[in-house]
């Protein structure tokens, strides 16, 4: 309340300032003497300070700002409103975020990887689970344990919570999401006592093999080439001068030959036969390995590579009958 003292018409104090409601004259004898005297207060949502009439801080109105925010209602004078549930709201700031929720009407929950009051707190889960946005507590997949979701199911357990028991046989172990049984590398089935078909290889036969010419090792998936074959991929011949299983014989065959691959046999050239094929045709053959008879007329002389007739003087044609 704000007091002019008036002596006549004389002010004796001056006041400045707005918001001033309430003007009242009387009487007064505060010093022995009668004094006309100007009552004045301010106006509802305000309240004086320095002789001033401020409006009300957040969180205050009515008069002399002595009344709390109603309910729903916050800040200055209490005029703004709130679009949060009632009891979450602050009369200074508005709406105050329980854990896990942000926003302005605190509609959002906290953002991946935090939680907690105004989603302040990191989450310490790992990648194997979901973080509370609440609490912070890590929940974690199917398949995963501990604090943080870091491990995977203990031995002989798999599912939620790692809570399921493995029924594979001889403790065999099994997946720790869906636990079916992990069976030894080159079996399958339920109770992983079937060898894997040919093709297939690795645990639970789950692999399949890539050998062209060759066979797969059913726990590994290596190939082993066929004699005459060679390479991770058994799809390439023995290099020259090797034969056999893994290429590791070598060939004895003369210059005038190739060795097969599989058996190490000389494969002679036209005009050569004999084990290894250092030997020339006789007169009257021809031909790889001289199996083939000359058919010339006249002659028995060919030659010993195609089989062409050498004509004597005087003939001619393809086998000297002309």
């Amino acid at each position: 309340m704000f007091i002019l003292s008036l002596c006549g018409e004389q002010v004796n104090t001056i006041l400045i300032g707005d918001n001033l409601c309430g003007k009242k004259y009387r009487r007064m004898k505060p010093d022995g003497q009668y004094h006309r005297v100007l009552e004045m207060t301010c106006c509802p949502d305000y309240m004086e300070v320095d002789n001033k009439c401020i409006a009300c801080p957040a969180g205050h109105f009515g008069q002399n700002c002595s009344v709390p925010c109603l309910d729903g209602k916050y800040g200055q004078q209490c005029k703004l409103t709130c679009n949060c549930t009632r009891d979450l709201c602050d009369p200074k700031t508005g709406c105050k975020c329980k854990a896990g929720y942000t926003g302005a009407h605190c509609d959002k929950e906290c953002p991946d990887g935090y939680y907690g009051m105004d989603c302040q707190s990191v989450c310490k889960c790992s990648e194997h689970s979901d973080c509370d946005h609440e609490t912070g507590h890590c929940r974690c997949h199917i398949g995963y344990e501990g604090r943080f979701c870091h491990d995977i199911c203990r031995d002989q357990f798999y599912g939620q919570e790692c809570s399921r028991n493995c029924s594979c046989p001889n403790q065999v172990p099994c997946h720790h999401v869906t636990g079916h049984c992990l069976c030894p590398k080159g079996f399958k089935g339920n109770n992983c006592d079937e060898r894997c078909p040919v093709g297939t290889f690795g645990g639970n036969c789950l692999g399949t093999c890539n050998c062209i010419e060759g066979t797969c090792d059913p726990k590994d998936g290596q190939c082993t080439c066929n004699p005459g074959y060679s390479g991770r991929l058994c799809n390439e011949n023995c290099p020259e001068n090797s034969f056999g299983s893994g290429c590791n014989s070598t060939c004895t065959c003369d210059t005038h030959s190739r060795c097969h691959p599989v058996t190490g046999e000389c494969l002679c050239q036209p005009g050569f036969h004999g084990k290894d094929c250092s030997k020339t045709c006789s007169v009257g053959s021809y031909g790889p390995g001289c199996i083939y008879t000359c058919k010339c007329s006249r002659t028995s002389v060919c030659n010993t590579q195609t089989g062409e007739c050498a004509c004597d003087r005087g003939w001619t044609g393809l086998i000297c009958d002309h």
